[in-house]
């Protein structure tokens, strides 16, 4: 479209990473042959990259009208909005969440984060595997902070259905850098997780997790 080489593109790339800061930081290459337009796209984008898509539309759209060859590439571009869409809703869903917490003390069982607007109540034995009482039943919920929530949902994390301590896959710190790992994940493993006020959870949905969730080996 723009009738330049791969290699003349990657160098105007070069031109508009000397002015970004954090290139200079890690020591990367830049090249110092800029121009004042080069130095004004920068300022303009840094500080506004959510007007970066739609004005390279709005461009491109403009190139390609005056031109037989091409067509937008992002033809079905469009600004962010809202519109209606019905859907479905677990039922009883808030009802389930209230009585999970309330057994765990607003408290994450694995981490003892206590705030409720981190807090999770997750489905041991997930919702659509489930009766329509066990998806309600609070002792198939578990209280978890999100990053939690997601790993035993995923697959990547489980209990021990007779310590209720915490399982990852075995590959889990290949997965982020290690002191993410170190951080986040390796600090808990082999961790008890705190027991619910009065029911633990149902020995059955944990297996069931173990079994066909759980991605590792128990």
């Amino acid at each position: 479209m723009l009738d330049r080489t791969p290699s003349s593109v990657t160098y105007k790339m070069y031109n508009l990473a000397f002015f970004d800061p954090a290139v200079k930081k890690d020591g990367k290459k830049t090249f110092d042959h800029h121009s004042k337009i080069d130095e004004a796209v920068w300022n303009k984008y840094c500080s506004r990259p959510h007007e970066l898509a739609p004005d390279c539309e709005k461009i491109i759209d403009k190139y390609c009208s005056e031109r037989t060859d091409c067509k937008p590439l992002f033809s079905d571009y469009v600004l962010g909005g809202e519109i209606y869409i019905g859907t479905k809703a677990r039922m009883n869903q808030n009802i389930f969440r209230r009585r999970v917490l309330t057994e765990y003390n607003e408290t994450c069982c694995v981490t003892g984060i206590h705030s409720s607007e981190f807090l999770i109540a997750s489905h041991i034995k997930p919702w659509k595997d489930s009766s329509d009482v066990e998806k309600i039943d609070h002792r198939n919920g578990l209280c978890l902070n999100p990053l939690h929530d997601k790993a035993f949902d995923k697959g990547l994390m489980t209990i021990d259905p007779k310590y209720h301590t915490v399982i990852y896959v075995d590959d889990i710190e290949e997965m982020m850098p290690r002191q993410i790992y170190n951080d986040y994940f390796g600090r808990y493993e082999n961790k008890t997780i705190s027991e619910p006020e009065h029911d633990c959870p149902n020995r059955d949905y944990i297996e069931f997790h173990n079994k066909h969730v759980f991605t590792g080996r128990v």
